[in-house]
């Protein structure tokens, strides 16, 4: 039997903390569980395998947004072809809800099999 495989992303520090609480959770119930993703310090604690920082999403205002844009957007392709590469069982979104949507969108029209969260202090938990 394949490990399950989760993707998890978290694009700033309070989802990084919401993120470490969900990936501990999931390593003490279900320790071969294999979780990777866009994290920081606390989920990389709690058993996340980074796959890129959280800092490379990290922005302060429209300024380093408009600075920042390019980066993103070919860090959201990179992670679009490492998920089409590597199907996860479940890919959660926590906070950043303008990125992970949109991958979760994507991941809904060519899987079907991959089931998607989003975590937000603004939209609550949500399945797509």
């Amino acid at each position: 039997m394949n490990k399950k495989r989760i993707f998890i992303v978290a694009g700033e520090l309070s989802g990084d903390l919401l993120g470490s609480k969900i990936v501990h959770i999931l390593k003490k119930n279900y320790p071969e569980i294999l979780i990777e993703g866009v994290c920081g310090f606390h989920m990389k604690n709690a058993g996340c395998t980074p796959l890129y920082s959280i800092e490379s999403f990290s922005l302060l205002g429209i300024f380093e947004l408009i600075w920042k844009l390019p980066l993103i957007l070919i860090l959201r392709y990179k992670i679009l072809r490492h998920l089409k590469l590597n199907r996860p069982d479940l890919y959660i979104g926590v906070d950043f809800p303008e990125f992970n949507l949109s991958v979760q969108k994507i991941l809904k029209k060519k899987s079907s099999s991959c089931n998607t969260f989003c975590q937000s202090k603004n939209l609550g938990l949500e399945r797509i």
